[in-house]
């Protein structure tokens, strides 16, 4: 009878430490699902940062054509000085004084126009610098948000299920070799 009881102690012992384990091991399990919510918010950070490449691609294509646009102006510009002033030049020279005051106001005037235009242009390249900055500061951001998710790693899970052979006692017969199927804990993994 001691022995009986014995049994049914060390066998309800067996099965409280097997539910202990079992529920360790499904809590453990349940932990490794925020993985998989982080790789999808990486997955899904990942295609962010292309459309911001995209976008920030396609603003520096603008912003060379507004370079190249800006450059034409002074270009203009400039021929527009030299002529103003060849103009004014030669029509002080040959003009009466009523049609050179004519030409050097409507030439003052076209001055003023260009150099409004390039004052446009200037703060639209401004905007444009300003777009560039926040769109490779939003990629920087979304780099390292993917870096540091990319760099959590899944724990790994000591507890197991698989089979077992062995040698153990049934309190009767002794040691008696074994096999069968039971909860593990890994103490050093390979």
């Amino acid at each position: 009878m001691k022995k009986y009881n014995k049994n049914i102690i060390l066998v309800s012992f067996l099965l409280a430490f097997c539910f202990i384990i079992a529920l360790t091991s499904y809590l453990v399990g349940k932990r490794s699902t925020n993985n998989n919510d982080l790789k999808t918010d990486i997955k899904t950070s990942e295609k962010q940062v292309k459309t911001y490449k995209k976008e920030l691609d396609s603003l520096q294509t603008g912003y060379s054509r507004l370079e190249k646009k800006k450059q034409e102006v002074k270009t203009v510009y400039i021929q527009g000085k030299e002529k103003i002033r060849y103009i004014t030049q030669e029509r002080i020279e040959k003009y009466q004084d009523s049609l050179c005051k004519e030409d050097v106001l409507t030439l003052k005037d076209q001055l003023t126009q260009a150099d409004s235009l390039i004052l446009f242009q200037d703060k639209q390249l401004i905007s444009a610098n300003e777009q560039i900055k926040i769109s490779n500061n939003l990629i920087t951001e979304k780099d390292y948000q993917i870096n540091t998710l990319k760099s959590v790693k899944p724990k790994t899970k000591p507890l197991g299920i698989g089979i077992i052979g062995g040698y153990g006692t049934d309190f009767q017969n002794g040691l008696t070799p074994f096999i069968g199927i039971g909860i593990n804990y890994n103490l050093i993994r390979l």
